[in-house]
């Protein structure tokens, strides 16, 4: 991302946060993110209007396996569990991922008819930053680090899956 083209953004986005008329992310808090510890101030403030922020009770289903995606999740607190149903169809525990974790990128890097690989519930009351699929495809072309980064857990992840969906 250009740091030039992104400062009228930066100021923009200080005084609609600051009228309440924006996203109540701050980019400090993104910065805590893992995957987004990278990006720079202003990167960030961008980062931070495209997120939207989504609380969950425990035990609420987030994502279902086999449904259309149209966003990734940033957990920012509280805990979820991923499920991935088996070869009877019986849903099976993959993992369990808490804050500065992710989930959701693996339906965005195919093409518009990919399907969730899993379903995602939430364990505890969770707090979520979502990224629209469009916007996450731009972060993954301006940052080919953060690139590199999802598509290497999204093969793991893939693998997974699949192993269980087999067995």
């Amino acid at each position: 991302m250009n740091t030039a083209v992104n400062e009228p953004v930066r100021h923009l986005s200080c005084q609609l946060r600051a009228i309440g008329a924006l996203s109540t992310v701050e980019p400090a808090r993104l910065a805590q993110i893992p995957l987004l510890a990278s990006l720079g101030p202003a990167e960030l403030e961008v980062a931070a209007i495209w997120v939207g922020v989504e609380r969950h009770p425990a035990e609420a289903v987030i994502v279902r396996q086999g449904e259309t995606a149209d966003r990734m999740f940033l957990i920012a607190g509280g805990k979820v569990e991923v499920l991935v149903n088996d070869a009877r169809g019986v849903p099976r525990r993959v993992s369990a991922l808490s804050a500065g974790s992710y989930f959701g990128e693996i339906a965005l890097l195919g093409d518009d008819s990919a399907r969730r690989t899993a379903t995602v519930r939430s364990i505890a009351p969770v707090e979520l930053y979502s990224l629209q699929k469009d916007d996450f495809r731009i972060l993954l072309r301006s940052q080919p680090r953060i690139a590199r980064d999802v598509a290497r857990l999204a093969r793991v992840r893939l693998e997974q899956s699949r192993q269980i969906a087999g067995a």
